[in-house]
């Protein structure tokens, strides 16, 4: 939070606390002038800011602060840097927080004015003054203020705990306390609410009236200026018009439901034990998801058994889940966004804005958390070759904001001489996933490594070295879309397509069955001369754990899209058919350096993972299988 303060030198400059270390402060409330009158954020930084008609309130809320004992003082023009429209995101969305916690809040009304009157009877004025009698003098003047008018100024009212109007000259008018029968009147505004009672005792139609006569410049500020009055968080995103207070009554219910929910919850009492069944990415169910949620009704129909589940709103889904209770998570997990996006770039505090780079991934991401993720992957990239902070923006607003733009953009942006090797991973990847019932696993590094190079593996003594660069080759020109996860050995690794067994458990095979020896293991290592290939498999064993997944299962969706095929075939000649072939020569490949001692003395084995491979290739390819 940035505040003012008077310097040693009597000028007033800025300051910025964190955290709970925000010390004792004044706020202004007050209505904006003409356009360019204000002093702001950039007028402070260039010196320019006693130029402006606006710095007279500047300088009455110093004086008026410092008259109470207070150092520090808030002034919205110009404590809010507005060019960053996360900042300004986080500002609005805390403002209540901040009128609230002021120790003073000072109401500087442009259009009231004292001149005419003797300040001396103030006081008594505000006594003997009755509702309803005509009035004149600085009252006529305090009851048609366009202060009371304006959106802003309405949680400015309520959320202080000690609010004092003054006119233009500076003189006090009175509190909200000696006033409040004046305000009610012009307000309409409950005297509890005005007297600080928790405002989740007044309902939501009541607290929209309060603020039905009030008007923003701005069609979206008509629901912006009402968060905190309702205690919800949302996103800004001028230029949605109406839509924005569409959100705002969205949010609103939805913050009621989950709060019954809860309450509901904590007073339930059944000699049953209760259960919550969680279900996590139901659209990414690959059998019948009827059935599935077929189940999840039946059970959900039990008096203690409740189930939430989570998903995309694909269309079938919504269609089924119309009648439950929702959540929509995007608008809700802006703060989770920010903290992961400032711990991914905390390494690069000393050398950028930080703070002020997560704040802008976390707005304009819209609750969309994979969009974050990749696009301050993006900024990483950025800052590792040592942009500057103006270039790391221009990375970050040149983002797409839809994902499947977002994907094409991250496709189409490789330079020309890796999209060959990059058609290649993804096809690769996405021909493993068809395999699968898990869709985000695909090939290991050593396979994709053994299908691009010509040599046979033993005679190739620096695989590994290979492998890495592999690896490498992928997290650079991939942008994002695929990721490399390690998985431990296990009897499921013939069902991701991996060649190669831990040596350790030969009896792990590609199709699951086990493999007739003749001898102990023991006997057959002993029996073996030390082969060349033996290196190449203690040397890039890890490699074959190490699989290659798209980030997302959107990821995944979209390279099947016919968007994505298109975008392929106008990038490279590499064909399914040819990625199919290169993998299948790369399985023979590894499959011939395996340790015989992988497989026993007899061949049988190699000779149905031989056919196996083939088999595979003339499938893929719909040609006639012949055995």
């Amino acid at each position: 939070m940035r505040l003012l303060y008077s310097k040693d030198d009597g000028n007033i400059g800025l300051t910025e606390f964190f955290g709970n270390k925000v010390p004792p402060y004044a706020i202004l409330s007050h209505t904006w002038g003409p356009d360019g009158n204000e002093v702001t954020f950039k007028d402070m930084e260039n010196g320019q800011a006693s130029q402006k008609s606006g710095w007279r309130k500047i300088e009455f809320c110093e004086k008026q602060a410092a008259h109470d004992g207070l150092k520090y003082f808030w002034v919205d023009s110009c404590c809010i840097d507005k060019s960053s429209s996360a900042e300004l995101t986080e500002a609005i969305n805390t403002m209540f927080r901040w009128y609230q916690q002021a120790s003073k809040c000072y109401v500087y009304l442009a259009d009231v004015s004292t001149s005419d009157y003797n300040a001396k009877n103030l006081d008594s004025e505000n006594s003997m003054s009755d509702i309803g009698e005509p009035e004149t003098g600085w009252k006529q003047e305090f009851r048609g203020s366009r202060w009371f008018t304006r959106g802003w100024t309405l949680q400015e009212l309520i959320a202080p705990a000690s609010v004092e109007f003054f006119s233009v000259e500076g003189t006090c008018l009175g509190d909200k306390q000696s006033l409040e029968i004046d305000v009610q009147a012009i307000t309409g505004i409950a005297i509890q609410a005005l007297g600080g009672d928790n405002l989740a005792t007044f309902g939501i139609e009541q607290k929209m009236t309060w603020a039905s006569n009030r008007n923003t410049t701005r069609e979206e500020d008509q629901a912006y200026c009402l968060l905190g009055i309702f205690d919800v968080h949302l996103p800004l995103i001028y230029g949605e018009g109406k839509r924005a207070f569409r959100r705002l009554e969205r949010e609103i219910r939805d913050t009621m439901n989950l709060g019954q929910t809860s309450h509901g919850r904590k007073h339930t009492s059944s000699n049953q034990p209760n259960f919550c069944l969680f279900v996590d990415g139901l659209d990414e169910f690959e059998g019948d998801s009827d059935k599935l949620l077929d189940l999840i009704f039946r059970m959900q129909a039990l008096s203690n058994v409740k189930c939430c589940l989570s998903s995309r709103p694909e269309v079938q889904l919504v269609a089924r889940l119309a009648s439950c209770k929702q959540l929509q998570l995007q608008d809700l997990n802006y703060r989770d966004i920010r903290h992961f996006v400032e711990k991914r770039l905390a390494p690069f505090s000393k050398t950028s804005s930080g703070s002020t780079i997560a704040n802008e991934i976390a707005h304009q991401a819209e609750g969309v958390f994979l969009w974050a993720a990749l696009v301050t992957m993006s900024v990483v990239q950025g800052l590792q070759a040592g942009d500057e902070d103006d270039m790391v923006r221009k990375r970050i607003n040149s983002t797409p904001s839809a994902m499947e733009a977002l994907f094409l953009q991250m496709l189409t942006s490789v330079d020309d001489v890796h999209r060959d090797s990059l058609s290649f991973y993804i096809e690769a990847t996405k021909s493993g996933n068809q395999a699968r019932i898990r869709t985000h696993q695909g090939p290991s590094l050593a396979l994709l490594t053994a299908a691009r190079i010509p040599e046979d593996l033993e005679d190739y003594p620096d695989f590994t070295r290979k492998c890495q660069r592999t690896e490498r080759q992928i997290f650079a020109q991939s942008k994002g879309l695929l990721e490399i996860q390690k998985v431990s050995w296990g009897g499921n690794r013939a069902k991701n397509g991996q060649i190669w067994t831990h040596a350790a458990n030969p009896r792990d095979t590609e199709s699951g069955s086990k493999i007739s020896t003749s001898k102990s293991r023991k006997a057959i290592v002993e029996s073996r001369s030390p082969s060349p290939c033996s290196s190449i498999h203690r040397g890039f064993s890890d490699f074959e754990m190490k699989l290659v997944s798209f980030v997302h299962r959107s990821a995944y969706d979209f390279v099947r899209s016919p968007e994505c095929e298109q975008a392929l075939r106008s990038l490279t000649s590499v064909t399914s058919v040819a990625v199919q072939a290169s993998l299948a020569e790369g399985r023979l490949k590894l499959l011939a350096a395996a340790p015989s001692s992988l497989y026993g003395d007899s061949g049988t084995n190699i000779i149905r993972r031989s056919s196996g491979i083939i088999r595979n290739i003339a499938n893929y390819a719909d040609l006639p299988d012949e055995g």
